[in-house]
């Protein structure tokens, strides 16, 4: 895609949503999340919850949502849950610099995991 057509297709704005809203959207995510959030451009999107900390790799954001996911609950109701993690694992950073550190054995190791459903 152009960046001309790209630019053109973020300047449209989004289909609104119909019906009545049942879930509130929230996005777990290190860093990429606050600078994503600074450049949304439509006020639909600002009505999702952005849980971020820099620095944090998925076992961080993991421990993170295992201690807070009931609380956060039970406060905004039910949610969709959308979560971005990883760059933090995959990345150290010194100063200003940004130096990859992948290991193919920590990556083939890790587990997914699932949360239990609320009933």
């Amino acid at each position: 895609m152009s960046e001309n057509k790209l630019r053109k297709t973020l300047n449209k704005p989004p289909i609104p949503a119909t019906g009545t809203k049942t879930h509130t959207p929230a996005v777990l995510t290190d860093s990429k999340g606050k600078w994503l959030l600074k450049t949304l451009a439509h006020k639909s999107e600002s009505t999702a919850k952005w849980w971020y900390k820099s620095g944090d790799t998925c076992k961080d954001g993991y421990k993170w949502l295992k201690s807070n996911f009931k609380s956060k609950v039970k406060k905004l109701g039910d949610i969709w849950l959308y979560v971005w993690l990883g760059t933090c694992d995959l990345t150290t950073k010194k100063k200003q610099e940004i130096h990859r550190s992948y290991s193919r054995r920590r990556q083939s190791n890790r587990v997914r995991r699932r949360l239990p459903r609320k009933d």
